[in-house]
């Protein structure tokens, strides 16, 4: 199973960095031999980078008749335009909605619409966020600013490689507290091989996974041994 503690033109996902390890959960020794078993899990991660980045943005205007308000939001959405285009994404990376438009009595026209980024040019999203004070200076309203979502699409390629990873971690744990206790493994008495979660990679902690380029994966397998007599 896959899980996010939380599309695509990058398309890779690189691992530079492999975390491995082991470790004895518990032991069991009964009067009787075949009950005798060892448990231990072993850990493996991976840092992976996002491919793929999701942003939106809701804009609005004011005007006193429609014709205005739509104006005004037309005006905005161009300074959007060449926002996103100076920060090195393209035209095909976005979509806007269509306006909407509403009055209450006694009040302007207020026209609003949203701007949906979805791309794999991560860097490009996350430099354009880091500058969206500057939307704010060349007039354009925003209703709220939430960060842009970087996720890692391509899971499934290295979940294999890394559960077989956390698996030999367990069976070398093991093995070395058989060795220890003068006695030897047996066959697989249980296996669980646990969850890959996709973590922050922020080693200072802290971070929503969400909001990191780079990320890790990490899995867990919980493994039962029988022990010779």
């Amino acid at each position: 199973m896959i899980s996010n503690k939380s599309n695509t033109s990058v398309g890779m996902v690189t691992a530079s960095r492999i975390s491995l390890s082991g470790w004895l959960v518990a032991t069991s020794q009964h009067e009787k031999p075949e009950d005798r078993f060892v448990t231990v899990q072993g850990l493996a991660e991976r840092e992976v980078m996002a491919d793929s980045a999701l942003w939106t943005l809701r804009l609005q205007a004011h005007g006193e008749k429609e014709i205005d308000a739509l104006a005004a939001l037309s005006r905005q959405s161009r300074a959007v335009d060449s926002f996103l285009i100076s920060h090195g994404l393209r035209p095909r990376d976005w979509t806007s909605g269509p306006p909407n438009l509403t009055r209450k009595e006694g009040s302007p026209v207020r026209a609003a619409c949203t701007i949906r980024i979805e791309t794999g040019a991560v860097w490009s999203v996350a430099s354009a966020y880091q500058d969206i004070a500057r939307l704010k200076a060349n007039g354009v309203t925003l209703v709220t600013r939430p960060a842009p979502a970087f996720e890692v699409s391509d899971i499934s390629s290295l979940a294999p490689e890394l559960l077989w990873e956390a698996s030999a971690r367990a069976r070398e744990s093991a093995e070395r507290y058989a060795a220890e206790a003068f006695t030897r493994l047996i066959g697989l008495k249980r296996a669980h091989q646990g969850n890959i979660e996709i973590i922050s990679g922020d080693a200072r902690g802290g971070s929503v996974e969400t909001s990191q380029i780079i990320k890790k994966m990490r899995v867990v397998s919980t493994l039962e041994f029988r022990l010779a007599a």
